[in-house]
């Protein structure tokens, strides 16, 4: 079950390994129960993940959901994260490194490499090298670089 978009998709995360000039796979799936049952859906952004939970939410309080890379994804996917303006001080609004890594079941929390907690409700994907970086995320990401490409 592989769903695809026309290549002027934006988003900030990096691309996909099965990627070809006119299509790009989905890079997450997102699952969960809605009124009992089992639900999943492709997704190609964090904005995706989170629209698609709360809707299930909003159609059934007890739902649930979670996220994951898609099975396209076999390698670990770092991915730069800053909390949103408002939420904290200008001063910690550092872009952090996480790593996605294949088959691992996310939910609303995120564990950046420095150990910084980041909900995706709160956070905003950004490409590498904007916003000033976490120190400690690019130290630690030095040391598993072979692991992050």
């Amino acid at each position: 079950m592989t769903a695809s978009v026309g290549h002027t998709a934006h988003t900030n995360l990096p691309a996909c390994a099965n990627q070809s000039a006119d299509r790009v796979i989905m890079p997450f799936v997102v699952s969960g129960t809605v009124h009992g049952e089992l639900v999943s859906a492709n997704a190609l952004t964090i904005t995706d993940i989170i629209d698609r939970i709360t809707a299930w939410i909003a159609e059934d309080e007890q739902a649930t959901g979670y996220w994951q890379l898609s099975e396209q994804q076999h390698d670990v996917v770092p991915l730069a994260l800053r909390h949103r303006p408002g939420r904290v001080r200008a001063v910690r609004r550092l872009t952090h490194v996480v790593r996605l890594v294949p088959g691992m079941r996310l939910g609303v929390m995120l564990t950046s490499l420095c150990g910084e907690q980041l909900a995706i409700t709160d956070a905003e994907a950004v490409p590498f090298g904007a916003g000033m970086p976490c120190e400690n995320c690019l130290f630690l990401a030095a040391g598993v670089g072979a692991q992050l490409r």
